[in-house]
């Protein structure tokens, strides 16, 4: 790297290297440790000796005097030094190697088995990811809490979407700025980027350029964070093919989706009926949108009554359900001739019945929705429809539903609210400041 690209990568490398310090109070004869490259030889060959406990002339271990227990961590500390001056980071700009990088840490929430995330996740110290040719240093500022962060815990999604442990980070969306850059990358550092990949969780995230959005440097940091929902209530409407002035019908409808789908369907001038469990004063889902409100809690008539009643006997041209359950299948009953069912989500532990009738006769289409950039990257021709969306997902009008920002050590009730208390609104981790 060379210009301002060498000196941006060269500051993120002094960054990590405060780390000595922990060598310079601990480690016995490391004072020299970064004092520059002729001594780099016999500072690793020190290092070598105190980590492997040689005996010097005296026949004594070198650290002689401390509690063994100190000595011991002492060695354990220079282990780790040694094997960070053996690899050495190129800095400079010239692309001779500078200042050995040695390896800091960073807090990150971490999960070591399957399980629910309110019983396998925890609060960990892990190594800094490298960047290779390709992949930028993102530092996080702000990450999402989604269903699908969970099915990713519960190991239930199908290759390459797989943990890998031990210390597999959670979280697989979120925003934050360009540290540092690989080889080959044309994004600069200090740039506000969004991305759907690995190990979101955590104060850095190493991820390839070509996964990443880039953002406006003034773009708030709370819907940064959530762009995949914004992108994933863009193509649930497209998937349902309801046409201005037809029926739509949102389950879920105070979860931050459907919130959103309300607003973009508004916008084309689509109808919408609001499927939720109770009604709330916390949102108004009508200002929003929505054409009418199904309180399932208080109905006095069947589903497939109240909605063929809202619709003035025309039925549901479009379905988007984020729930499942009894009442997706009397939903689908409300179709008319060619409509849509788009599934999104399963918060309800309950199965839905039909007969072959039900589909066959109405001529109707039960698809899913799979994220976009869930299993690959954005491609050139995503980007005018990327750029709609950041548009008009980042104006002030736009409402987004924040039930909480959390750092992360509040890991715990983030994941609960977001579990429990999906009514409140998406929960927030806030990492690092912006920029």
């Amino acid at each position: 790297m060379r210009g301002d690209d060498g000196a941006v990568a060269l500051r993120a490398c002094d960054k990590r290297r405060g780390v000595a310090a922990l060598f310079l109070q601990r480690g016995n004869k490391l004072r020299d440790l970064h004092a520059g490259h002729g001594q780099q030889d016999q500072q690793v060959h020190a290092m070598r000796g105190f980590a492997s406990g040689v005996k010097g002339n005296s026949g004594r271990r070198r650290g002689v005097g401390l509690p063994r227990h100190e000595f011991e961590g002492n060695r354990r500390r220079a282990a780790n030094g040694v094997h960070q001056l053996e690899h050495f980071d190129k800095c400079r700009g010239d692309g001779r190697p500078d200042r050995p990088l040695l390896e800091a840490e960073m807090k990150a929430i971490v999960f070591d088995a399957i399980g629910s995330p309110q019983d396998v996740l925890y609060l960990h110290d892990v190594p800094m990811p490298r960047i290779g040719d390709g992949e930028v240093l993102v530092r996080m500022v702000s990450a999402s809490v989604n269903p699908g962060d969970f099915l990713f815990i519960q190991n239930l999604y199908p290759e390459p979407k797989k943990p890998h442990f031990p210390h597999q980070i959670a979280g697989n969306h979120g925003a934050g700025i360009i540290d540092a850059v690989g080889a080959n990358v044309a994004l600069k550092p200090g740039t506000l980027v969004a991305f759907s990949h690995y190990n979101s969780w955590a104060e850095y995230a190493a991820v390839p350029a070509e996964w990443l959005i880039p953002l406006p440097a003034d773009y708030p940091l709370e819907r940064a964070g959530q762009m995949v929902n914004s992108i994933t209530a863009w193509d649930l409407l497209a998937d349902s093919r309801v046409q201005p002035g037809q029926w739509l019908a949102v389950t879920a409808g105070y979860s931050s989706v459907s919130t959103m789908v309300m607003q973009f369907a508004k916008r084309r001038g689509i109808n919408v009926i609001a499927l939720v469990r109770r009604s709330h004063d916390r949102l108004d889902l009508k200002r929003l949108g929505a054409t009418a409100t199904l309180d399932l809690s208080d109905l006095k008539v069947g589903i497939r009554e109240a909605v063929m009643d809202m619709t003035g006997g025309a039925g549901l041209n479009g379905i988007i359900d984020n729930v499942g359950g009894p009442a997706s299948g009397e939903l689908i009953r409300t179709l008319a001739m060619g409509g849509q069912m788009v599934i999104n989500g399963g918060m309800s532990s309950e199965r839905f019945e039909l007969h072959n009738f039900d589909v066959l006769l109405s001529g109707v289409e039960i698809r899913a929705n799979i994220y976009r950039y869930f299993f690959s990257p954005p491609v050139e021709a995503d980007r005018p429809v990327l750029r709609e969306i950041v548009d008009i997902f980042g104006q002030p009008d736009f409402h987004i539903s924040v039930g909480g920002i959390h750092p992360l050590a509040q890991f715990e009730l983030a994941v609960a609210n977001s579990l429990d208390r999906a009514d409140l609104g998406k929960q927030i981790f806030r990492m690092q400041p912006g920029p």
